[in-house]
């Protein structure tokens, strides 16, 4: 990673490490539950694949497509901060009501988290 502390004003270096000890912290916390790699890759081989897009844009296909063991272990460290640190991202708690049927579109990923 390149030094940028130079071109830093002194507000932001101190974000900056704010930000560094924030994360360094999270990361080196113990989790509380953790989802496995192999876990994620069975919901997601259980995922329908003529799914409607979510709200983000992304399908069950696209999963099933894209499904790899980079992809999984990425998801399981993913689920595992927001199930032992309890929070949800604000992208996947917006929904949108659609006017043709009584239905609720979320993120593909929340659902997963149900």
């Amino acid at each position: 990673m390149q030094d940028n502390s130079k071109n830093l004003s002194h507000e932001q270096s101190a974000i900056s490490a704010c930000v560094e000890n924030s994360y360094n912290n999270m990361h080196d916390a113990t989790m509380k539950l953790v989802i496995s790699p192999d876990q994620v890759l069975q919901y997601i081989k259980r995922l329908k694949r003529n799914s409607s897009l979510g709200i983000d844009g992304i399908c069950g296909e696209f999963l099933i497509n894209g499904m790899s063991d980079a992809l999984s272990s990425h998801l399981s460290y993913f689920y595992s901060c927001i199930l032992s640190f309890n929070c949800i991202p604000m992208v996947f708690k917006t929904s949108v009501a659609t006017n043709y049927r009584p239905i609720i579109v979320s993120s593909i990923f929340l659902s997963s988290l149900s």
